[in-house]
């Protein structure tokens, strides 16, 4: 795909991004899901709206993944929230809006974490802020070598994708609560087979302090990807009034 760049960075593999010069702040961050790439629906609208307003974008690839499957490259998910930091780190400045889709809204989390006066702004599109539990129960049916139910999963990843990531849990007990530093609008869908509705309900309930801004808009009809027109639509009105 034409515009894609490499961030090249030391000691690490090279990372596949495409952005878009701005002259208006905040800039728009986005983060993929799980195994998705930088030229997905949601990633290519939020570029096509971020080139039309004037705001900063940038998009990559995580490392192993499509165009970041790189020289030296491991699909590891502490790799993945590096990943994410040294985007951030690297290809933003100032002020910045993090769209998280699926397992991305996990990595925005770290993000936040890391550089609270940074973020102005947050968007989970069906986010799965549970995805440490998620890498757990893989990693149990990964070393137990039943992996009759999850074949595809071999697929994409093997044990190494769990080296390290002990300390990237979000909640690290059952009482654990996130303070953000800024507000988080959530888009989830209720026909959503990968992070159901009701689970998202319940970690806006009991996993962020009431300090916490949160809004939660809910589609009926919606499902994971959350990248039918109609999706989209709101998606870049919700950018739009966090921008």
């Amino acid at each position: 795909m034409n515009g894609i760049k490499y961030l090249s960075r030391n000691g690490k593999s090279l990372l596949a991004y495409a952005n878009v010069e701005g002259h208006i702040q905040p800039g728009v961050l986005f983060l993929s899901g799980f195994m998705s790439t930088m030229n997905g629906q949601k990633a290519l609208a939020l570029e096509e709206f971020c080139r039309e307003s004037g705001h900063s974008f940038v998009r990559f690839d995580y490392s192993g993944v499509s165009d970041s499957n790189t020289e030296g490259s491991v699909r590891n998910l502490k790799s993945w929230v590096e990943d994410s930091i040294d985007v951030f780190n690297n290809l933003t400045s100032g002020p910045q809006v993090i769209v998280g889709s699926s397992m991305g809204a996990f990595m925005m989390m770290h993000i936040a974490k890391r550089f609270p006066e940074r973020v102005v702004g947050m968007v989970g599109v069906a986010p799965s802020f549970y995805f440490f539990d998620h890498a757990e129960k893989w990693r149990k049916i990964l070393s137990s070598n039943d992996n009759t139910e999850t074949p595809e999963l071999l697929e994409m990843i093997n044990m190494d994708y769990f080296t390290g990531m002990d300390d990237l849990n979000l909640f690290q007990d059952k009482d654990s609560k996130l303070e953000l530093p800024c507000n988080l609008h959530i888009l989830q869908g209720m026909k959503d087979d990968v992070v159901p509705w009701n689970e998202t309900l319940s970690v806006v309930r009991d996993r962020f302090y009431d300090t916490t801004t949160i809004d939660l808009t809910l589609r009926k009809c919606g499902e994971h990807r959350m990248s039918r027109p109609e999706d989209l639509s709101i998606l870049m009105n919700v950018v739009k009034m966090m921008c």
